[in-house]
C-alpha cells in the first residue's frame, strides 16, 4: 500500500512591525532611460574608456548611497549635500526619456556625482514616481549641456 506523506503546516506569523524598512528607500529604474547618446552612457566614445569607467563607477556609488535614503530624507538636503538635489522643469531641460510623455512643467530631480570638488562632474536626471519611491532614471548630464547652468 501506498501512504501519501502529509505535507507539514507552515505556521508562519507575519507582523506589522517586521515589514522591511526597504519598503520605504529608494529603489532606481532606468526604463526611461534616454535613447540620446549625449544623455546616457554612449557618451563616451571607446577611447574614453577611463572617463567611462570613472562616470560608471562614480553613478553606482550615488545609486548604492541614494538606496539606503528614504525619499522624505533627500529632500530635506540642498542640492549641494551628499544625495541631495534640486528640482528643474521638464521645459528647462534638454532631455527626452524614453517611451514617457512629460508635461513642461515636470520637476525633473538633478543630482550631482562625481567628486571633480565642485559640486560633481556629472548630472544625473530623473522624475519620482508619484507615491512611490522610485527614481526613474531619464538621462545623464556629462558635459553641462542638458540645461542652463548658473
Amino acid at each position: 500500500m501506498n501512504k501519501k506523506a502529509k505535507s507539514p503546516k507552515l505556521n508562519l506569523k507575519i507582523s506589522r512591525n517586521a515589514a522591511p524598512i526597504a519598503e520605504n528607500t529608494i529603489s532606481v529604474s532606468l526604463q526611461f532611460l534616454s535613447k540620446n547618446k549625449l544623455r546616457n552612457f554612449d557618451f563616451f566614445s571607446k577611447s574614453d574608456f577611463r572617463q567611462k569607467a570613472h562616470a560608471l563607477d562614480q553613478f553606482l556609488d550615488l545609486i548604492k548611497r541614494l538606496t539606503f535614503k528614504t525619499r522624505l530624507e533627500i529632500s530635506s538636503l540642498s542640492k549641494n549635500d551628499d544625495c541631495g538635489f534640486e528640482e528643474i522643469p521638464f521645459a528647462q531641460i534638454n532631455c527626452n526619456p524614453d517611451r514617457k510623455t512629460l508635461a513642461k512643467d515636470a520637476k525633473i530631480c538633478v543630482f550631482r556625482f562625481g567628486n571633480n570638488g565642485s559640486g560633481g562632474d556629472y548630472r544625473l536626471l530623473g522624475i519620482f514616481d508619484s507615491g512611490f519611491p522610485v527614481l526613474n532614471i531619464i538621462g545623464f548630464d556629462f558635459n553641462y549641456s542638458a540645461y542652463d547652468h548658473e
